[in-house]
């Protein structure tokens, strides 16, 4: 189905991140989670570093964005409140006309789109007004909730899918390494 492009930069809210001082960050859990894009996983950032003196802020439930670097264009999902480093963008919905899952999914989709605008000599820099000027197809709020289900029902499926074939490694290495190729 076709939906209206509208100019995303109407409908979100860019935060850039700024890093604290080296001895303002604990790996002892004082303060705010601080997020750096080496820290992002394939969905969620880990968890590894503090700051008692959070710069800029991403809430729950923003996409955060690396923006400088060979990891320019990663995306992952903000399950929760955190500071962001000078290598990060959070990215939120201003509006009740986006849900912030589904602007999650569009700037997943979008990664080389984000990579190919990229601009610097030395290293690859995404800009605020880079992800303002991104277009987005904008269904309506009930349809977009709909795509997010599905979509959300499909990532589940595949997580199910990657711990079987895990599972699955794990009995046939154990089979073959204690059963038929165990010296006794």
């Amino acid at each position: 189905m076709k939906w209206q492009l509208k100019k995303l930069g109407d409908y979100i809210e860019v935060v850039m991140g700024q890093a604290p001082l080296g001895e303002e960050c604990n790996k002892d859990g004082v303060g705010t989670i601080f997020v750096k894009a080496g820290e992002f996983g394939e969905r969620s950032p880990t968890v590894e570093e503090w700051t008692t003196n959070p710069l800029k802020i991403a809430e729950k439930d923003d996409t955060l964005v690396c923006v400088v670097g060979a990891t320019a264009g990663k995306i992952n999902y903000s399950s929760f409140r955190c500071a962001i480093g000078r290598s990060v963008a959070a990215v939120r919905a201003n509006s009740t006309e986006l849900n912030n899952i589904f602007l999650y999914y569009f700037l997943k989709s979008n990664i080389q789109t984000l990579r190919g605008k990229s601009q610097g000599a030395a290293q690859a820099v995404i800009t605020r007004e880079m992800l303002k000027s991104l277009e987005i197809p904008l269904p309506p709020i009930t349809e977009q909730l709909r795509i997010v289900g599905m979509l959300t029902k499909a990532e589940k499926i595949k997580d199910l899918h990657k711990e079987g074939l895990l599972k699955a490694t794990q009995l046939i290495d154990s089979v073959v390494s204690n059963e038929i190729f165990a010296v006794n």
